[in-house]
Parts: C-alpha cells; structure tokens; sequence
C-alpha cells in the first residue's frame, strides 16, 4: 500500500523562500507513524508461536524532494497478499512428510491431502486510512499553505 503526493511542474521552486521539502518533512513525521500504527492495531492476528508476525512487521519509508512527498507502508512477510487478496479453494498435499498435521476441537488430526476451503480478502489497510484521509489531507493542505508563504 502507498499513499503519494506528487507536485509538479516546476524545475524550481516558484518562490525565492519556497519552504516545501522543510514542511512535507514534517508531514511525513506527523503522518507517518499515526498511519502505521493504525494499519498495526488492525492488521488481523493468528494464533500460535508465529501470532502478530504480520502486524509487528508492518513500517514505511519516506521520500522528500524539492516538489514531492511520498511514503510507502510495507511488510516483510511474504503470506500479506493472501491476507490482504484471500485464497481460492484449493488442495493440500502432503510434501516433505507422509501426512498432514494439525489440531482442531477434536483433538489431532492426519490427512494426506486436504481439501482447503480457502479464505476472505481481509482489506484491513484500507479500514485502517479511510477514517484518516480527511486528517492527512488536512495537514498536507495546511503544509502546502505554508510552504507557499515561505
């Protein structure tokens, strides 16, 4: 997921003072880590050992040039796409072992192959910055303003 601010148009700042880079600095500060513990608080979280993988990973980067701000929210694990898109029903065999194992409320179970129902799209970042679009926009408005003033 990326949330970009691009200005453009300019090869250099239309102002003698033009304070942009100095002001969306402060945005990205602002911003950045309100959306990424945001996006925290509702990433789903599973059981067992592994439990809060996907969360604990969620972090951003930013870019600041002359005319644009950009950040990017990432994660590191590499099942977010299946969290994010779901699965589509699907088997399971057995590869590196004979059989399957897993626990359920009737205690352990062993298959050979399974037959996965697959899972629901969890669009959770989505849920996550559409309460705060009005915010960051706010604050980049009130930067841009600024920034013009010098």
């Amino acid at each position: 997921m990326s949330i970009r601010v691009q200005v453009s148009g300019y090869s250099r700042p239309p102002f003698r003072r033009f304070t942009f880079p100095r002001e969306a600095r402060r945005w990205v500060v602002e911003v950045g880590p309100v959306v990424r513990e945001t996006l925290k608080r509702e990433a789903p979280v599973g059981k067992g050992p592994t439990a809060g993988k996907l969360r604990d990973s969620i972090d951003y980067t930013s870019r600041v040039g002359t005319n644009s701000a950009q950040m990017t929210f990432s994660t590191r694990v590499p099942y977010a796409k299946y969290v994010l898109d779901g699965t589509r029903p699907h088997v399971i065999r057995a590869r590196n072992a004979r059989v399957l194992h897993w626990t359920d409320a009737s205690g352990d179970r062993f298959a050979r192959v399974v037959n996965h129902p697959g899972t629901r799209p969890n669009p959770f970042p989505t849920r996550a910055v559409r309460p705060l679009l009005p915010v960051i926009q706010r604050r980049f408005k009130e930067i841009t303003q600024t920034s013009l003033r010098g």
